[in-house]
């Protein structure tokens, strides 16, 4: 299965579609737009498509509009990662508070340094997070390496008004400068509508090349007395 596919949420939507096509081919041409780009829902996760279109209710034509009107109740494809899952990305940018990872589709994953293989230390030097293995033996968390890491928790955003929310990630997205992401988030942006804490405490994880191909990786978690939940 994909990693950390959760359950389908229900969602409704009233969709205008083109008068030149009716039913379904008409919400199909309009719905993908409206639930993708990576849309956050509170509380449910990640929206990453749409898994099925449970009902489609009646075509309405208004006065001068080009368009139909349709009421459109569908379930959504989430992502949500449980506490303790165990997922592969790859570590984006680090600084001395931690690494930043992105899963390709989501990169609001954050590896605190007190969540790093012990004993770590940050390498002024390098730039990077350097896992001292033994005094003479040292491990480096070179960028864009493929990284395993555990999930130890999952926050969301409260929720806003819709339209300055979306305004707001507009305007972060934006006042983005590329290369200069860092692992900290700082306190005058936009919190992120969803964001992961994990660790790469435990054998097995951090880069993949850390570890023997034939290393036994379990079946995705730990034990529940090894999960810990961030407050």
């Amino acid at each position: 299965s994909e990693q950390g596919a959760g359950p389908q949420t229900n969602a409704h939507e009233r969709v205008r579609g083109p008068n030149s096509v009716a039913g379904e081919a008409a919400v199909s041409a309009v719905l993908p737009p409206i639930c993708g780009n990576a849309q956050v829902v509170s509380n449910h996760g990640l929206c990453v498509a749409i898994y099925d279109i449970l009902d489609i209710g009646e075509a309405h034509l208004h006065p001068g509009s080009p368009c139909q009107h349709i009421s459109v109740e569908f379930r959504l494809a989430m992502f949500r990662p449980f506490v303790g899952e165990i997922l592969t990305g790859q570590a984006i940018s680090c600084d001395e508070h931690g690494l930043r990872v992105s899963m390709g589709f989501f990169d609001e994953i954050h590896v605190p340094s007190r969540l790093l293989q012990e004993p770590s230390n940050w390498s002024t030097e390098e730039n990077l997070w350097v896992w001292d293995v033994t005094p003479t033996d040292q491990l480096f968390i070179d960028l864009e390496n493929e990284l395993r890491f555990r999930v130890h928790h999952v926050s969301f955003r409260p929720p806003t008004n819709m339209a300055s929310a979306r305004q707001a990630a507009a305007t972060a997205a934006a006042a983005r400068t590329p290369g200069k992401d860092t692992a900290a988030e700082s306190g005058a942006t936009l919190a992120p509508a969803m964001q992961i804490i994990a660790g790469i405490d435990k054998p097995g994880l951090g880069l993949t090349s850390w570890w023997p191909p034939d290393e036994d990786e379990g079946d995705g978690e730990y034990e529940d007395g090894d999960m810990e939940q961030e407050s």
